[in-house]
């Protein structure tokens, strides 16, 4: 009985530790998708500046285009976390589901709270 117990847990923190590697990944793959989204903004709007003819290096580049660059791509950074952060939960949550690590109907609690509850482990 003993030596059940003590496999049922070692299975649990196998399937723990598997659980926090996934959600290490979607962290930086949500940092990723944040960086993309960010750097394709500015280096779109640099291009369309540049082929529009606007001349970025003139000295007539006053203080008020840096703050409308920096306010806008702090827009597309938080665009960038919200949508980059869910897609990445819920992709991680659907790997989780396939390969039997997270139980269906508790799927919901982890896309809805972006957290692993420790009730959604399965036990062997």
């Amino acid at each position: 009985m003993k030596e059940h117990l003590r496999q049922i847990l070692a299975a649990s923190a196998e399937q723990k530790h598997l659980v926090s590697k996934y959600k290490n990944i979607s962290q930086f793959c949500a940092l990723l998708i944040m960086a993309v989204a960010v750097s394709f903004f500015y280096f779109s709007s640099l291009m369309y500046g540049r082929l529009s003819g606007v001349d970025f290096d003139a000295p007539l580049r006053s203080q008020e285009y840096w703050q409308v660059d920096i306010f806008v791509m702090f827009c597309f950074l938080l665009i960038g976390i919200i949508f980059g952060w869910f897609l990445v939960l819920r992709l991680v949550g659907l790997i989780l589901v396939k390969f039997r690590l997270l139980a269906s109907f508790e799927y919901e609690d982890f896309r809805r709270y972006g957290r692993f509850p420790s009730r959604c482990l399965k036990r062997s």
